[in-house]
Formats: C-alpha cells, structure tokens, sequence
C-alpha cells in the first residue's frame, strides 16, 4: 500500500471535526507558505528601494548646494590655491575621509578607503570641472561592505 493510498484510507476514518481541522491547517499553512515566498520578499524590496531613494534625494540635495557654491566663486573670481588645499577642501565638501596622501611638486597621490561609490564620481568629477585638477590614475576596487570601494588616484595641476 502507497502512501497516497494510506492517506486516503485515512481521510476516509477520520471524523468530519479531523477532517475540517486537516482543511484548516492546510489553509493556514497554504497563506503563510504564500506571505513568506511572495509577500515579504516584495515588502523588503520596497523597503529597500525606499532607503535608495532617500539616499538618491540627500546626494541630489548635496550636489545642488555644490553647485550653487560653485557658482558664486566663478562669479566671484575664485582664488587659486595650491593642489593640497583643493583636496583638503573638496575632501571636506563631499565628507570624504582621507586615508593618505602623498604630494609630489604639483602630483598628489591620495588613497581613500570605505568610501561610498556613489561619492566617489561626483567628487572626482568636482575636483576635475570646478578646481581644475587633471585626474591622472584612478583605481577604484570593491571593498568588503556592499557599495563601498577604495579609490586610488593621481591628480595634477597645471600652472595658471
């Protein structure tokens, strides 16, 4: 005798209450077996992408300010600075943290570790559209945390 045999064999002893009890469970079982295949993976990914967006507005928010700040020193003339204090100011702009620097005459050798990627490029892009500073390696590798990387870059600034 199968097992398919002995459950209907089964079924067909129990009581109506053992039966109506079987129903029930298997309906429970059914829902619950659905909210945790369907459900809550939806619910984690909208929770997710919730924490992105509002990180995405914060970044927008940031880069508006800095172009508005970039703005009023092109109106103003802007002052040259030497390279280090460009880093040292754009580092503090985009709340960067150092790992090492090396200037080299006017080559700076900077190393950024567990930085967030998507603070990476504006930054980068910054130092090269606004400050005037020539990127001339950039190595940037994944880190051990999820979109978090190490940068390595070379920049250089020509005479003015």
């Amino acid at each position: 005798m199968s097992a398919v045999e002995k459950g209907q064999q089964w079924w067909e002893e129990a009581s109506q209450r053992d039966q109506l009890a079987v129903v029930i469970c298997g309906f429970i079982l059914a829902v619950y077996i659905v909210f945790m295949v369907v459900l809550k993976p939806l619910y984690n990914t909208q929770e997710k992408q919730t924490r992105v967006l509002s990180v995405s507005t914060k970044t927008l928010a940031k880069a508006q300010s800095l172009a508005a700040q970039i703005k009023s020193t092109q109106s103003t003339g802007g002052q040259t600075q030497g390279i280090v204090q460009v880093i040292n100011q754009s580092l503090k702009e985009f709340e960067l943290r150092l790992s090492n620097m090396q200037p080299n005459g006017k080559d700076v050798r900077l190393r950024i570790d567990q930085v967030p990627f998507d603070s990476v490029l504006p930054w980068v892009n910054h130092l090269e559209a606004s400050k005037g500073l020539q990127v001339r390696d950039l190595d940037i590798s994944a880190d051990n945390e999820q979109g978090y990387v190490s940068v390595t870059l070379r920049l250089h600034q020509d005479s003015k």
